[in-house]
This record gives structure tokens, C-alpha cells and sequence, in this order.
């Protein structure tokens, strides 16, 4: 099992919305997010999910990433916040460490590079 498991905020919010969070302590232990991500899934609307997320990061299922994050090369500058956030942090992790939860086209083809 990878080390860290990040996630942008597409994933979160679907599995919100299918009642899936609690299936993230099982799969992966901690999901660590960035506070970029963070303002995105809690917009503080009231938008689809974002109880569930909340609920989700206070019983600790879903973790804050507090930490710096490396800025993005140039081929992430298309990329949204969150997106580039979750990839940079993964790419700081040692080789092998780190697995992207990311759901936009342009994000994998991105992370995959």
C-alpha cells in the first residue's frame, strides 16, 4: 500500500454524494488532502457532499496536508489548484510512495507524464 494517498476534490464529493466516504480509512488508511482542495470540497455553500467531507476530515478519515508544497513545473500551469497541489505533493514523496486520487482527464494525463 502506498505511504500517501492524496486526493483532489472531485473524488471526495463523488463519494460523498454515494455515501463512499468510509470506505477511504479502509482502502487506503489516511487521505491526505491540500488546503487548496479543501476550499474547493468545503466552499461553505452548502454544496452536494461538503457535510459529509467536513464530518469526514473531523473524525480523521481525510487529513489536512500542513506542510509546504512544491511549486508546479510549467506543464501544470492548465492544471486547476487542487489538481496541480495533489500532484506536486505526490511527486515530493519518494518513489512509489504516493498514489492521486483524481478524476479530470488533463489531471491524469498530467500526473501520468
Amino acid at each position: 500500500m502506498a505511504r500517501y494517498v492524496i486526493s483532489d476534490a472531485s473524488p471526495l464529493i463523488g463519494l460523498a454524494i454515494v455515501d463512499g466516504l468510509d470506505w477511504l480509512p479502509a482502502l487506503f488508511g489516511t487521505v491526505w488532502i491540500p488546503p487548496s482542495v479543501q476550499k474547493e470540497a468545503l466552499p461553505g455553500t452548502r454544496a452536494r457532499g461538503e457535510t459529509e467531507i467536513a464530518q469526514a476530515i473531523k473524525n480523521k478519515h481525510v487529513s489536512i496536508w500542513r506542510q509546504k508544497i512544491p511549486a508546479p513545473p510549467p506543464n501544470m500551469l492548465s492544471l486547476d489548484q487542487g489538481e496541480s497541489d495533489c500532484i506536486c505533493l505526490a511527486l515530493a514523496q519518494p518513489a512509489g510512495q504516493a498514489i492521486v486520487l483524481i478524476d479530470e482527464r488533463a489531471g491524469r494525463a498530467i500526473a501520468n507524464e
